[in-house]
């Protein structure tokens, strides 16, 4: 993905979530958010779980519907050494 290779060559703003090792980048949100924006046009009736958006607050909600649960850079700290 472009917004994934993009990353590889700039300077990362590097948060943390839960812990020093749990780390979070611009990129890892801009992913989760193109993939759940192009999901949800392809499948109008699932539901998104994203890690990102989840660790910002976000409520998550279980019903039937099917759902995705969402990693967006799997492996942020390896991607945040490049």
């Amino acid at each position: 993905m472009q917004v994934v290779c993009e990353g590889f060559s700039t300077t990362k703003r590097v948060e943390t979530k839960d812990g020093v090792a749990d780390l979070v980048t611009e990129f890892d949100q801009r992913v989760e958010e193109i993939l759940i924006k192009q999901l949800s046009e392809k499948f109008p009736t699932h539901r998104f779980i994203g890690e990102e958006s989840v660790a910002a607050g976000s409520s998550v909600v279980f019903t039937d519907d099917p759902t995705w649960i969402i990693d967006p850079i799997d492996g942020t700290t390896n991607f945040v050494h490049g």
